[in-house]
């Protein structure tokens, strides 16, 4: 997508985004609509210009219906990780500026009424808190791909209570959760062993062990 906004007098008033206006296989469901209003801005809230965004699991159940108790009303636009470009910000918004890069998890709860414009979008808003600027030396979709993943690690070591040298055995280590919880604990000097389909060491992995070993 095109990142080469000037001004907020640029952004349309409709745009492209997925939507699913009820439940079901997102094969069947999610519709790329081309007159989807542009989310507007609160006070602590910036519009991004969409230049990647992350698919994760939570979307695709929220498509299939798992938690409509607590979701976003229909039709909804899914998505949670976002890279892009800011566009306009709000009156109350101090840490970003028109054109400055960012990325992020739009959502702070990941299943408590979650943003009903997600990611999947040409635009989306998001609280200021739940953005950071996109590191140099990363692209705009390696940047989306890190959000609610890393959070997600992150939450679950700190259940864990870590700490410097404690050993821990990751379940999946070579899915997405499971990698960033490897760099994560290598980050503290532990001890980790993992336990998965894939063989080699590296990432910081201490030990390995797979599927298919006795034990």
């Amino acid at each position: 997508m095109d990142t080469c906004l000037s001004s907020s007098s640029n952004i349309p008033s409709k745009m492209k985004a997925w939507v699913y206006a009820h439940h079901g296989n997102p094969v069947d469901v999610l519709k790329l609509e081309s007159d989807v209003d542009v989310p507007q801005v609160k006070d602590y809230q910036v519009l991004i210009k969409v230049v990647a965004a992350g698919l994760n699991p939570v979307g695709f159940k929220r498509i299939l219906g798992l938690f409509i108790e607590a979701d976003s009303p229909l039709p909804t636009v899914p998505g949670y990780d976002v890279a892009g470009v800011v566009v306009k910000v709000g009156s109350q918004v101090t840490l970003f500026k028109e054109g400055d890069e960012v990325y992020g998890n739009i959502n702070e709860k990941g299943l408590d009424h979650p943003k009903r414009y997600g990611t999947l979008a040409e635009y989306t808003a998001a609280e200021e808190k739940l953005l950071a600027p996109k590191p140099k030396n990363l692209s705009f979709v390696e940047a989306a791909s890190i959000p609610l993943a890393i959070g997600t690690a992150y939450e679950g070591l700190e259940k864990t209570a870590l700490s410097v040298s404690k050993s821990i055995l990751v379940l999946g280590g070579a899915g997405g959760v499971g990698t960033l919880v490897i760099q994560e604990v290598a980050i503290y000097n532990g001890e980790i062993g993992d336990f998965d389909f894939s063989f080699g060491l590296e990432d910081g992995r201490s030990g390995l062990f797979t599927s298919n070993e006795s034990w």
